[in-house]
């Protein structure tokens, strides 16, 4: 019993004494140093129990969480709860890999749901094309210091299609993708706003984006300045940054999409000066008493 009231007694002092952090906040000034810092990532390598990972990114991520802790960086992690994690290999006698997808059972993992004052599990909504609505939970890791919130499509609320937009890592289609990425980046800066409003804990300062896949953050800090009355955009969003991390600087190791609805700068510039020209012989043509020739249709 002395050995595990020690264990105790040395995790307690871990969690809640001053540690380098609170000591150069100290010395710098509250005003010097962010309250608090918001880590974004598709993934994160924590601990082999909670596959969440599948390589370099994730336990770099994991590991950026851990190092925090121990130096009492008060950073929140933002990711999401994949149902089935990576996938798990094996190979065959032939020596051949084969993938099996086990599905995670979240009441059984070192996770803590979050909810509302009342019981009830806490929401996140967010708008999808097509005029659909997704709603997830928010599952909370302790890393040490550091809470880990991971966002769970896998809700009653949801269709099928919307619930298994959490089913698996870096699966699917292009599209499939793209609404893991908004969940994150949206979906994950309203996480941040809920844990602030259930835990007390101040809003962060700075935003880390560890690759491109929570992108849609910015996109969401832009937003929310338009819904509280009083405050100019570009007023609203000074003051918080944010901070792009790239894992790997080849291109080949990041992925790009296309912006489909784009028109080509250098074709839409000559239909416009076609357009001009056709204007300028029309009102020539009107001037003579000629019928005026119709420009061509953007």
């Amino acid at each position: 019993m002395a050995r595990v009231d020690a264990a105790a007694a040395d995790l307690r002092a871990y969690l809640e004494q001053p540690r380098w952090y609170q000591q150069h906040a100290e010395a710098a000034g509250e005003a010097g140093v962010p309250a608090s810092i918001a880590y974004f990532s598709a993934e994160f390598g924590i601990t082999a129990v909670l596959p969440q990972y599948s390589g370099g990114l994730g336990i770099l991520a994991g590991d950026h969480l851990k190092a925090s802790s121990d130096l009492g960086v008060p950073v929140v992690g933002v990711g999401l709860f994949y149902k089935t994690g990576y996938f798990k290999q094996s190979l065959t006698r032939e020596g051949w890999q084969q993938e099996t997808y086990p599905v995670l059972d979240p009441d059984g993992l070192p996770l803590a749901l979050l909810r509302e004052e009342d019981g009830t599990p806490a929401e996140v909504t967010v708008d999808l094309p097509g005029g659909r609505r997704l709603v997830a939970h928010v599952w909370r890791a302790q890393v040490g210091r550091v809470p880990l919130l991971l966002l769970d499509s896998d809700v009653e609320a949801n269709d099928d299609a919307i619930r298994g937009v959490t089913d698996r890592l870096y699966g699917g289609s292009g599209e499939h993708r793209l609404q893991q990425e908004m969940l994150l980046g949206i979906g994950g800066v309203r996480a941040l706003r809920l844990w602030s409003r259930l835990s007390g804990a101040p809003q962060p300062d700075v935003y880390h984006c560890n690759e491109g896949h929570a992108g849609f953050l910015g996109l969401e800090r832009i937003s929310e300045p338009r819904h509280r009355a009083g405050h100019d955009l570009r007023g609203g969003a000074r003051g918080r940054p944010r901070r792009h991390r790239l894992h790997h600087p080849h291109p080949g190791a990041r992925r790009h999409r296309p912006l489909r609805h784009r028109p080509d700068p250098e074709r839409l510039r000559g239909r416009q000066r076609a357009a001009r020209r056709a204007g300028r012989a029309g009102a020539a043509a009107g001037r003579r008493g000629l019928p005026r020739r119709r420009g061509r249709r953007l």
